[in-house]
């Protein structure tokens, strides 16, 4: 197991970890999404405080032609109750020309995913898309806006 999976893995969420070091491993979880998603990654905005991180991450810029496709949304650290390791996860919206795009049939509107400790080696794991049933993400409408906190 790899030094960064190991500190998910023996992650006490009561304890005080450095900010230098929760950093390095969301590096290593976030180029882990690049291979996941088979697309760059970029890190638009980073809060760590406390050893508790928070980042917005997006693709660089649009992709595939006249489709103007991107993304972009939230990445943080989670802890898991009970005897479940820490992990990531990132909440991502689809956009077309700036626009969030949105299921055909339904509303479902973000893709979660989660990194996740299984083993001896952290991964990737598709939740599904999901409704923004209470409108929390709404101000996410945009690509270029930012979101309200």
């Amino acid at each position: 197991m790899n030094e960064f999976d190991r500190f998910l893995r023996d992650y006490d969420k009561d304890a005080s970890h450095g900010n230098d070091e929760v950093s390095r491993v969301a590096r290593h979880v976030l180029a882990k999404l690049e291979a996941f998603l088979g697309l760059p990654v970029e890190i638009r905005e980073e809060r760590i405080n406390d050893g508790f991180l928070w980042a917005m991450i997006a693709s660089p810029r649009p992709f595939a032609g006249a489709l103007e496709l991107a993304w972009r949304g939230p990445f943080c650290l989670v802890g898991f109750e009970g005897t479940q390791p820490a992990g990531f996860e990132a909440t991502l919206f689809l956009y077309s020309g700036e626009r969030r795009l949105k299921q055909l049939l339904g509303d479902k509107d973000h893709l979660v995913l989660e990194y996740v400790i299984e083993g001896e080696e952290g991964s990737w794991r598709r939740c599904g898309w999901y409704d923004d049933e209470h409108d929390e993400w709404s101000s996410y409408n945009r690509f270029y806006d930012e979101p309200v906190e």
